[in-house]
């Protein structure tokens, strides 16, 4: 097992390579802030950082011992899994037709319930302030072009 934990770290160095290399077209900066090449370079290096520190934990380990960790989980782990990726999808075809914020909305109130949240004011205010301050953020500070219901609605209904 611990040559698969081996060439599973080295494939993520790999990928981190590939990522890096894809991203170094992409200027670091723009007259706005960091350009398309910022996220995507920093991310790489920390992940194949992150995997080559683990490669060399694998690989130096005398007594490596699997984790023991399970590839397909069963249980309310698997019905979780499945829940969240239901909403996801749902949520994919729903951001046109409703908007970012009414979609943001209903998502924020889903996944807490789906993941066992049962107090209903910490549901509705996560919902309102999540869906509220990313649309703000995204729309005003970062002027991404975000999908509007088709009521007008931005953030919080205006």
């Amino acid at each position: 097992m611990k040559r698969a934990w081996l060439i599973a770290s080295l494939a993520f160095v790999a990928f981190a390579a590939f990522v890096f290399y894809l991203s170094v077209d992409y200027p670091l900066m723009d007259p706005l802030g960091p350009g398309a090449g910022f996220f995507p370079r920093w991310l790489s290096l920390i992940s194949g950082a992150v995997a080559l520190v683990l490669f060399a934990q694998t690989w130096l380990n005398k007594n490596f011992e699997d984790p023991g960790t399970v590839l397909i989980p069963r249980g309310k782990a698997a019905r979780d899994i499945l829940l969240v990726m239901l909403g996801m999808t749902v949520v994919t075809f729903l951001y046109e037709p409703l908007g970012f914020t009414i979609t943001t909305l209903l998502l924020l109130i889903y996944l807490p319930l789906v993941l066992g949240a049962r107090q209903w004011w910490v549901i509705g205010l996560f919902a309102l302030v999540g869906s509220g301050g990313v649309f703000y953020a995204f729309y005003y500070w970062l002027k991404l072009p975000l999908p509007l219901s088709p009521f007008g609605l931005g953030i919080l209904g205006i």
